[in-house]
């Protein structure tokens, strides 16, 4: 994927949605969970996204609670 002079790739929702053989309704779903837990923000017109972080485990409900149970586990 190329960037443009900001450094920024772009790429429709429907293009992921084909590449991942899954709807554009579940691509956009996903996006806004993403932007909901601080992964990604838009930057621009349309399709453009940054990325903030990759690291999800640690910055989600889901890995919250994972880390939450093995901390009961371990105690």
């Amino acid at each position: 994927m190329h960037k443009d002079t900001d450094g920024i790739s772009r790429i429709s929702q429907t293009d992921i949605a084909n590449m991942l053989d899954v709807s554009q309704t579940a691509v956009a779903k996903r996006f806004k969970n993403l932007i909901k837990f601080g992964a990604i923000k838009k930057a621009g017109p349309r399709n453009a996204y940054m990325i903030l972080r990759t690291d999800l485990f640690n910055h989600s409900p889901i890995g919250l609670l994972y880390k939450g149970y093995l901390t009961y586990l371990i105690t």
